[in-house]
């Protein structure tokens, strides 16, 4: 049911807009951006009389467009017939009405993620193919020197040199660096010839550096590697008949500015209005095909927030959301500016991290909840104490997640790590499920379940030192037969032993047992915090503590988040410093009643201390006494500001910059000079 009331009057606003207008949704974390866009295209069908069949919704993810369904869904059965879909499936329909995917080289076909179709012509699949197709044109002895350097076979082929290259490490993806580097150099291709103007992807060569740690025979030419994968690439998918992601919105760029002028018009005039999620990760290539869309009657609805943009890799630039008005001169520029999510002083830190961004459209709104958040520092201990709630913690990079999932598992705290590619417990899959299946086998035996034969039997050969010829040989069908067989009566004894223990010395004895493979300590004492009712899948699903890269968690919510700060002083943050802020705010944004970061209030860079300073002003921290520990009070007070300067450290002047005034105005009661120079003044501040 449209219930408007249940609407705030920002929320109320947007909704209620007639619907032959273009509208610009400004939505700050927690404001409620999907209900109030659920609402609106309700609106449009069941009050505004438009046919479902006449409004369409973008998302920039398949989970977006399921949850929009279900919510629509729950307004009105009517709605089911709104279509909603990715960018790439709206740009699949355009390539479908336009022949886009027609070229010299014949009829492609679009790829699709998860069609049986695709299971071997994945663009994933044709990166490694095509990093296999580079390393067969190396000399023998460069694949022997890379083999060596990657700890394989002297035998392996230039393609396991590739899968191996390519594998996940605790740094990132690399597979999805050579994936960045392709969407870039083809969307350049494109922008060149047909947007000239356009914002290109931002490649970050740092970052690559970190994740695609390439051996040192290939890194004397890094970005010739990359382009001779990227040309590679490009065959490749050629060969299959193949349009990634970034070829799909190109060819339907191309075919909606070359096709026949009745069927841009058919396009033009087939949506009243075309509703766009996530405006902020709009690239330029994406833009033209909404601007193109929406150059007859239809209306854009676009919903996003400049402070959120950090796709910048991808191509996404929030300066489609600060020149909307260029485009669409007549367009409503509105706001969303109630936080349902945050406490204010966490909403209060977190824009502390955007306030130098010039924005002539941030949506910061006032807390719903209003006061009574935590914000503070802490370490990675103090993270235990809020088990009982939802707790994410937060960093930029695969690798400094795995670090604080060990200091974890060393106190004995569960967590799971969550990335794009996998969520794992912060003990091996291996451990757990070795606990797992002994207390499964422990619960046959004294009668808690039903005896399964096969399960018990299943369990004990996955144990160390019964294999699968032992257990096929074994005889016997209920468990007092098994008792008596010496092929599986030691498995059955040891079983029998933890009957009266409770699961931490379960724990401790499987660990202590020479019969098993070996739990070492700190798996030891994070396993024993579990109960064991749960599969490893679903036990990592339960956990409360919860590690994201910030890209992963952006839409996720926690009651407490702890952000790790030291990956915004590493070389890569410097590359795209303002899309490094707009990361620190999204994680921050994260956080519901309690933010903390991880590390003391001594700690900043240029990216995090104007943060850092606020939470310290906040907690009332002595400003004198931080002021003369970070300027020296040891400097004596008449000394002039020259020389005062001189001795200041980076820290020191990094600090002094993030505090503007405040540190002006010591400076003029500790010198004899009352007047700061004014090239100094204006540059710093």
């Amino acid at each position: 049911m449209l219930d408007i009331k249940s609407l705030n009057d920002s929320q109320s606003r947007v909704v209620m807009v007639p619907a032959d207008t273009h509208i610009l949704c400004v939505a700050g974390p927690g404001s409620g951006k999907t209900r109030t866009m659920t609402f609106r295209i309700g609106h449009l069908a069941l009050v505004r009389n438009i046919q479902p069949s006449r409004l369409r919704a973008v998302t920039f993810s398949r989970a977006a467009t399921n949850e929009m369904q279900k919510r629509l869904r729950s307004l009105d059965a009517a709605l089911n017939e709104v279509k909603i879909s990715t960018i790439h499936g709206l740009c699949r329909d355009i390539i479908g009405q336009t022949q886009g995917a027609t070229t010299e080289h014949g009829n492609f076909s679009c790829y699709v993620e998860g069609k049986p179709k695709f299971k071997d012509k994945k663009p994933e699949k044709a990166v490694e193919k095509a990093v296999g197709v580079v390393l067969e044109r190396k000399q023998p002895e460069t694949l022997k020197q890379i083999v060596r350097k990657l700890k394989i076979k002297a035998t392996s082929t230039a393609g396991d040199i590739a899968k191996k290259l390519l594998a996940s490490n605790e740094r990132g993806n690399p597979k999805e660096i050579l994936e960045n580097y392709i969407q870039y150099q083809k969307t350049k291709a494109h922008c060149t010839e047909h947007i000239p103007d356009a914002k290109l992807p931002t490649f970050s060569g740092e970052y690559a550096r970190y994740v695609l740690q390439l051996p040192k025979t290939l890194q004397a030419d890094t970005r010739g590697f990359y382009h001779s994968v990227y040309e590679a690439y490009c065959k490749i998918l050629i060969e299959w008949k193949i349009l990634d992601f970034t070829d799909q919105t190109i060819y339907a760029h191309r075919g909606l500015m070359f096709c026949m002028d009745s069927t841009r018009q058919y396009l033009q005039t087939l949506w009243d209005v075309l509703a766009v999620d996530e405006f902020q990760d709009v690239d330029a290539i994406q833009f033209e095909v909404f601007r193109l869309l929406c150059a007859g009657d239809t209306k854009l609805n676009a919903v996003g927030d400049p402070d959120q943009a950090i796709y910048g890799f991808r191509g996404g630039d929030a300066s489609f959301i600060s020149d909307f008005k260029t485009y669409f001169p007549d367009a409503k520029i509105l706001k969303l500016d109630t936080n349902y999510r945050s406490n204010t002083e966490i909403i209060e830190v977190a824009y502390s991290a955007v306030a130098r961004i010039e924005q002539p459209y941030r949506a910061k709104g006032e807390s719903e909840k209003g006061g009574g958040g935590t914000v503070g520092f802490a370490n990675v201990k103090r993270i235990a104490d809020f088990q009982d709630d939802s707790v994410g913690v937060l960093a930029w990079t695969n690798k400094t997640l795995n670090d604080i999932s060990r200091e974890l598992a060393w106190s004995g705290i569960a967590c799971s790590v969550n990335t794009r590619w996998r969520s794992n417990l912060n003990v091996p899959i291996a451990a757990y499920r070795l606990i797992y299946q002994t207390i499964q086998s422990l619960r046959m035996v004294t009668g808690e379940v039903d005896f399964d034969r096969d399960v018990l039997l299943k369990n004990a050969q996955d144990m160390k030192g019964i294999g699968n010829k032992t257990v096929e040989k074994v005889e016997g069908e209920t468990l007092a037969e098994l008792r008596k067989n010496s092929k599986i009566a030691g498995y059955v004894r040891f079983i029998g032993s933890l009957k009266n223990l409770k699961t931490p010395d379960i724990v401790r004895a499987i660990a202590d047992s020479k019969d098993f493979p070996t739990i070492k300590p700190e798996e030891s004492a994070v396993l024993a915090t579990f109960n064991f009712s749960d599969t490893y899948e679903t036990a990592c699903q339960k956990v409360k503590i919860k590690l994201y890269t910030i890209h992963r968690a952006k839409g996720l919510e926690f009651d407490t988040v702890f952000v790790q700060t030291d990956d915004f002083a590493k070389p890569f943050a410097d590359e795209t410093p303002d899309e490094s802020v707009r990361l620190f705010f999204v994680g921050l944004s994260r956080a519901k009643h309690n933010l903390f970061l991880l590390g003391g209030g001594d700690q900043g860079n240029m990216i995090t201390a104007p943060v850092v300073m606020k939470i310290n002003a906040m907690a009332n921290t002595d400003f004198k006494s931080e002021l003369d520990l970070r300027m020296g009070k040891d400097i004596p007070d008449g000394m002039p500001l020259t020389n005062r300067l001189d001795k200041m450290t980076t820290e020191q002047a990094v600090w002094a910059i993030c505090n503007g005034d405040a540190w002006i105005a010591y400076l003029k009661k500790k010198t004899h000079r009352m007047t700061i120079p004014s090239p100094l003044y204006p540059g710093l501040i």
